[in-house]
């Protein structure tokens, strides 16, 4: 009685095909900020992209990392370790950038 019709696709893209050039780019791959943490630590909160202000007179040797807060210390871990930045000191609980909480009054 009817008759089957092929049907076109209706869908019609008007963005241009892929360049092989953009296929070609290489992207630098993305640090993945993990903490130190001893045995029984426990990972409370934790914020990406945070900056910690150096210097009060100018933002150029401030530091971008991810602020981690466990229910030992605070810790800041810089997105980019420069050599400028390390320290001499060592401590076997707590790294550069920690602070334990026992230091802390108010968070």
């Amino acid at each position: 009685m009817f008759s089957v019709k092929a049907t076109k696709p209706t869908f019609r893209s008007y963005l241009p095909s892929l360049q092989t050039d953009v296929m070609n780019t290489v992207v630098p791959p993305i640090k993945k900020l993990e903490p130190v943490l001893i045995p029984g630590e426990i990972v409370v909160n934790e914020v990406n992209f945070v900056r910690k202000c150096i210097s009060t007179e100018s933002s150029q040797n401030d530091l971008w990392g991810k602020l981690i807060c466990t229910n030992f210390k605070v810790s800041f871990i810089p997105q980019d370790d420069s050599p400028k930045q390390k320290s001499q000191l060592s401590h076997v609980l707590l790294g550069e950038h920690d602070i334990p909480l026992t230091c802390l009054e108010q968070v």
